[in-house]
């Protein structure tokens, strides 16, 4: 799962004093090209993303919004 993480984000996790470990609450599900995934620790902080597949050919297969 770490993996899947983009780096920017696993970046604001340690910066919220947040660890992958710490976790408490993953979720999210993907409708057609675009997944939702809602992280929650268990000091209360969230974290909305949403991925987008993009077309073949651009610089980045997946971008990454903070919501």
């Amino acid at each position: 799962m770490p993996d899947l993480i983009p780096q920017p984000i696993v970046e604001w996790l340690e910066q919220q004093s947040l660890t992958l470990n710490a976790i408490d609450m993953l979720s999210g599900g993907c409708v057609a090209d675009t997944c939702k995934l809602s992280l929650q620790s268990s000091k209360g902080a969230r974290l909305e993303l949403v991925l987008k597949q993009m077309p073949m050919g651009s610089s980045e297969s997946l971008a990454a919004e903070a919501a």
